[in-house]
């Protein structure tokens, strides 16, 4: 098997895999999940990035300049929060997404799993 290096600059995106672990998709290059889902399952993405400002914010003294910059960065963002629903017996889980900048390179995907 080959390896897949990724450049990732988007601030949001590096707080989120300092703060948990995170597993690359098979076949789904730059896609993720999360290995912490007793973490997060309960969170909506919005508490995810939340958390993770509380979380940096806490360590600041630990952290080095530039993940001291991304929390302010962080907190300076109004992040926001996309739903879809679909009708098709094929996808029944609304899905969740936040992006992380402008452009929408680099973002959030989840689904809400219906019970």
């Amino acid at each position: 098997k080959g390896h897949i290096i990724e450049h990732v600059e988007c601030d949001t995106f590096i707080l989120m895999y300092k703060y948990y672990r995170w597993k690359m998709i098979p076949n789904c290059t730059g896609r993720y999940t999360c290995r912490d889902h007793k973490l997060v399952s309960e969170l909506r993405p919005i508490e995810m990035l939340q958390k993770i400002i509380c979380l940096e914010e806490q360590s600041k003294d630990t952290c080095n300049t530039k993940m001291e910059n991304n929390a302010d960065d962080l907190n300076n963002k109004s992040f926001k929060q996309y739903e879809f629903s679909f009708e098709q017996e094929t996808r029944k889980d609304p899905i969740i997404v936040v992006p992380f900048d402008e452009m929408n390179e680099t973002g959030l995907i989840t689904y809400v799993k219906k019970e």
